[in-house]
């Protein structure tokens, strides 16, 4: 059975965690992807799982050790940095595992446009935020208001098209620019329509008319909604947050 990806960063944490306990007195840690990891994760998953870490801001800097390479294809890196609060992360990880960490933190609460019971003093701002867009990069969760819309596959050419665009909201990115990000992210081909992804990805209907714009061309994400931008959509609200 192909191990789940919360259990691929557990490996990775495992690694740092047990490192860490061994080596205190140094300024530095190194793990290796070795050929037990290999039976795990690829090399550009373990990679991917260390930055993905530090941008939880619980590690700091990492590099790879070009000159400790080893001779079969193992990789070591070197984490030069890290952070007390690591220890309360990987325990929690540990304990809960991907139900603590698949959870957006501080998720705003939203106002449920079905809900007769809200008041209609309270929807009158046009500036109101109505939808927002996340995306859990560990876990390539995205959701809308809290609620999950999909989960791509990790190192999927979806998942790489979308966490670039998420990235780069509220602008028209090219085929070709993502085509190229594609290529050097993941050695793959992006060779289906941006239309296509979108639907993969669940943005289908109003649903897509809202938040992920395509053509032949290009692709837009949008990722804060106001009812200004509803109204002037003529936008259907009731298939838009994920059930």
């Amino acid at each position: 059975m192909t191990p789940r990806l919360h259990e691929k960063i557990l490996y990775v944490l495992d690694l740092i965690f047990d490192a860490r306990e061994l080596t205190r007195d140094r300024d530095y840690i190194l793990i290796e992807y070795d050929s037990r990891a290999e039976k795990i994760m690829s090399a550009y998953e373990f990679e991917n799982i260390i930055k993905k870490i530090a941008s939880e801001e619980f590690i700091y800097e990492y590099d790879e050790a070009i000159n400790m390479l080893r001779p079969f294809g193992e990789k070591i890196f070197r984490i030069s940095t890290i952070y007390d609060e690591f220890d309360d992360y990987y325990k929690n990880f540990k304990k809960k595992g991907k139900k603590q960490l698949g959870e957006e933190k501080n998720v705003a609460q939203y106002p449920d446009l079905n809900d007769p019971k809200i008041k209609t003093s309270t929807l009158l701002d046009e500036n109101e935020l109505l939808y927002e867009l996340k995306y859990h990069a560990m876990y390539c969760q995205i959701s809308i208001n809290g609620k999950l819309l999909s989960n791509p596959h990790y190192g999927s050419i979806n998942s790489v098209v979308f966490e670039y665009l998420f990235d780069h909201p509220n602008k028209d990115v090219s085929y070709d620019e993502l085509k190229g990000i594609v290529e050097a992210n993941i050695n793959k081909i992006l060779n289906k329509p941006l239309k296509k992804i979108a639907h993969e990805l669940g943005f289908v209907g109003e649903r897509k008319k809202l938040f992920f714009i395509t053509s032949k061309d290009s692709a837009r994400l949008i990722t804060s909604i106001t009812r200004k931008q509803i109204k002037v959509l003529n936008i259907d609200t009731s298939k838009i947050i994920p059930e």
